[in-house]
C-alpha cells in the first residue's frame, strides 16, 4: 500500500504548501505576484518562489502578509 493511501486511510491529509493557499487568495483578489510584491515591498522573486512551492514563507514576509 502506498504512503498516500495509508495517510488517507488514517484520516490524515497530506500537508499543503502555503504557496498553494497564497496562489488561491491571489486568484480570488485578481492580484499578480508582482502586484502583491509591490504592495508588500518585497522582491517579486520571493513571492514567485512561495507561490511555485520552491520557497518557504519567511517570518518577515508572513508579518507583511498579515497586515
Amino acid at each position: 500500500m502506498s504512503k498516500l493511501s495509508n495517510i488517507i486511510r488514517r484520516g490524515m491529509l497530506p500537508p499543503v504548501h502555503p504557496g498553494r493557499l497564497l496562489r488561491r487568495e491571489m486568484t480570488v483578489r485578481d492580484l499578480s505576484a508582482n502586484a502583491l510584491a509591490r504592495a508588500l515591498r518585497v522582491p517579486p522573486g520571493r513571492i514567485v518562489g512561495v507561490v511555485n512551492g520552491k520557497r518557504a514563507i519567511a517570518a518577515e514576509t508572513a508579518l507583511r502578509l498579515g497586515r
